[in-house]
């Protein structure tokens, strides 16, 4: 994953929210220190990849819009780990392109839960 690129999409000040707790990003480096932070989640439960669905887009008008995904953790052998939901608030930016503005992540999916993912998530992220 690449956290530089993966934090371009971002407009600053971000939230995020995993599992109930939140951190402010307030620019791309440290958003991007945080993607690279979650990264040792991945490889501590040997994730392989990371599918995501988009299931809903709403956008009540030019300026912001609401995705929600569906998301899956995949093992080397394409089986599920886990899966939670992830929604996202978008705002158009100046140069008329969307940006990411905030994220949430839910789940009730015990593979996750059972395996303290959430708190080991908010330790990782510096969530509060």
């Amino acid at each position: 994953m690449n956290a530089d690129q993966v934090s371009a999409f971002w407009h600053f000040p971000c939230e995020i929210s995993v599992f109930g707790k939140s951190r402010i990003c307030q620019n791309q480096t440290e958003l991007a220190a945080a993607i690279l932070q979650s990264q040792s989640l991945y490889d501590a439960y040997d994730i392989a990849a990371l599918r995501k669905n988009v299931c809903f887009v709403h956008v009540p008008d030019d300026g912001e819009a609401l995705v929600c995904t569906q998301d899956k953790a995949l093992d080397a052998n394409d089986e599920v780990m886990g899966q939670w939901s992830c929604t996202y608030l978008m705002q158009k930016q100046q140069d008329n392109c969307w940006g990411l503005c905030k994220l949430k992540i839910t789940t009730d999916d015990p593979a996750v839960l059972d395996q303290d993912v959430p708190n080991q998530a908010a330790s990782l992220l510096s969530l509060s």
